[in-house]
């Protein structure tokens, strides 16, 4: 594997490490989710822990929210996380109350029968319940974690630079456009 780059090297990465560093000494859950570092490196964590299912099914609903609801894209997302996190004995199956469940499950049937119109605000308390699990849970012992301390002591590891690398060329693709 050849050395990894040094931080004098990309200053990029150092910009990404300092934004991720100073998010994490917040304690911020909030703005962490929009960091491309702070998430990766949470994603990898909650992965390890075995409870990855909820920052994806919260990322997955916050791409639905910026669809737009009239692309067929917005009905393949809504179905995804249909399929993917709200069915009983998906493969990442969240845990959120019946109430909340059954009303999101009745309104995605109801749109796929292109009966209805969906309210993307029904998501929020789904969305909520999952952000206080990740808050309560995951985000208290990543930040006591091992891959948190490196972001703070500024030490990268592989997994950081693919995650930097991954976002820059993601931002060059979107900004062609």
């Amino acid at each position: 594997m050849p050395p990894l780059p040094s931080l004098s090297e990309n200053p990029e990465l150092k910009m990404e490490m300092k934004n991720c560093q100073n998010l994490l000494s917040k304690g911020d859950l909030h703005d962490a989710l929009h960091n491309p570092l702070t998430l990766h490196s949470l994603k990898k964590f909650m992965a390890r822990t075995f409870c990855e299912e909820n920052l994806l099914f919260y990322k997955a609903v916050e791409d639905l929210k910026r669809t737009d609801p009239n692309s067929p894209e917005f009905k393949t997302l809504l179905e995804e996380i249909q399929k993917e996190y709200l069915k009983q004995g998906s493969n990442h199956e969240i845990n959120i109350n019946g109430k909340t469940r059954a009303k999101i499950l009745k309104a995605i049937e109801e749109v796929s029968d292109d009966t209805g119109k969906i309210e993307l605000k029904m998501f929020d308390e789904a969305q909520n319940q999952i952000f206080m699990m990740i808050s309560t849970n995951s985000w208290s012992a990543f930040l006591q974690s091992e891959e948190c301390k490196k972001i703070m002591e500024g030490r990268r590891s592989a997994s950081m630079v693919e995650a930097h690398n991954h976002f820059v060329d993601i931002s060059k693709l979107t900004s062609k456009k």
